[in-house]
């Protein structure tokens, strides 16, 4: 029976609303990866992501966008007050999809503490079949994940020293742009005997950021 490993991920951003001289409000989610694990059974997957606005000053958050037409999302209220809580429900249809899903929402606000380097996707899903055959049997779309990483505001970036937890995923960065967007490859040369989980991690230039870690869980079942 063929499964599906579903996986939604938030990432968040900044509009162009200027924050209060009073103070600033700040976005707050309990969670930004939502992963619905194997199903063959069911057309739709729905759940919550639940935020607050910790800050000091009244939050606004825009239409949630999702990556494609399958996900539908809202927002519950779009207004808050500090302290204020708030709830993002979303409806994921399968479709006809046999494989991975792995889908985004993207949430504006006028929080104004934006990350200086920006990453898409945020988190890394691997679904595959206990090891049958090679390596190199296995093509791209099974074993191959790839992360753009760029200065969010413009300025030179400088990354290095590449690693990952996972054993048998190997990671490599390629410069895309002069120093400005890179592109963190993941391959998957190794089979593990079951499910795990980890991250893939690189350091940079920026001081607030010093190193950057992308989770990374790779789902292994039997067809």
């Amino acid at each position: 029976m063929k499964k599906t490993l579903f996986a939604l991920t938030i990432w968040t951003g900044a509009g162009c609303i200027a924050a209060l001289a009073a103070g600033a409000p700040q976005i707050q989610f309990d969670q930004t990866v939502c992963n619905s694990g194997k199903t063959s059974l069911v057309a739709t997957v729905s759940g919550v992501f639940k935020f607050k606005n910790a800050g000091d000053a009244v939050l606004k958050v825009e239409p949630p966008k999702p990556s494609c037409g399958c996900t539908v999302a809202e927002l519950k209220p779009d207004t808050l007050q500090p302290g204020e809580t708030g709830e993002l429900p979303f409806t994921l249809h399968r479709g006809q999809a046999k494989a991975q899903l792995d889908k985004r929402i993207a949430v504006k606000s006028n929080d104004p503490q934006t990350p200086e380097v920006l990453l898409s996707p945020e988190a890394l899903y691997l679904s595959l079949p206990d090891a049958t055959n090679t390596p190199a049997e296995r093509p791209d779309a099974l074993v191959l994940r790839r992360v753009t990483i760029r200065s969010a505001d413009g300025k030179p970036i400088e990354l290095k020293n590449q690693q990952s937890s996972i054993k048998g995923i190997k990671v490599e960065l390629v410069p895309k742009e002069a120093g400005k967007v890179y592109e963190l490859v993941a391959r998957l040369d190794e089979v593990p005997a079951s499910t795990v989980s980890g991250n893939v991690s690189f350091e940079t230039s920026v001081a607030a950021q010093p190193r950057i870690e992308v989770p990374v869980i790779v789902n292994v079942f039997k067809p």
